[in-house]
């Protein structure tokens, strides 16, 4: 038995509905971190939606075919473009959730401070079928995982120059309904259209 192992986060952001559609019924590991963190991460590292070329190269924004959407995304600030980006990533974890669950699809969460715990990656690799906790456990330690957490080193982190809750409370204001999982099922109707 072979498995494949896709680990990019280009998955949520196009291929999924078509996955779905041709009948492929993957597991899924959903790595969460606080949306906040993440977004003001996504700041530092010059990726904003739409603004940067790491933005432009990596990341969705409000114009493309999304599921949360945002008035007037032209006039939000870089750390609210980000915010939003981190929000629909988030709504898609939960609709793609909702629907691999009445596929009976398998689906972990993980946190992405967990990504150097060895013991923590053994509990997902485990039922997710991809090895055995001996086998995993040993692969695990070859690749030295517990060195492999990129976060951010507290010394490298600044204070943002904003209010965090000024500029969050702002950008949840402008919020449109998010979709649901009828929407979702919309696009992988679509997506089977084309087979």
């Amino acid at each position: 038995m072979c498995n494949t192992v896709e680990t990019s986060h280009a998955f949520c952001k196009g291929f999924f509905e078509p996955s779905v559609a041709a009948g492929f019924r993957p597991s899924l590991l959903l790595l969460t971190r606080d949306t906040r963190t993440t977004a003001l991460s996504h700041r530092r590292k010059n990726a904003v939606p739409r603004r940067t070329d790491a933005g432009f190269a990596h990341l969705i924004a409000p114009s493309d075919d999304v599921y949360l959407p945002v008035a007037d995304p032209a006039s939000l600030s870089d750390y609210q473009l980000c915010y939003w980006y981190c929000l629909e990533i988030q709504l898609r974890q939960t609709l793609y959730t909702r629907i691999a669950e009445k596929l009976d699809m398998k689906v972990v969460r993980m946190e992405t401070s967990e990504l150097s715990d060895m013991d923590r990656l053994v509990e997902v690799v485990t039922p997710l079928g991809l090895a055995d906790a001996t086998s995993a456990r040993a692969a695990l330690a070859r690749a030295g995982v517990e060195k492999a957490h990129n976060a951010t080193p507290k010394a490298k982190q600044t204070a943002p120059d904003f209010d965090l809750e000024t500029e969050g409370a702002a950008l949840l204001a402008r919020l449109g309904p998010p979709a649901t999982v009828a929407d979702v099922q919309v696009r992988i109707d679509r997506a089977r259209s084309f087979l």
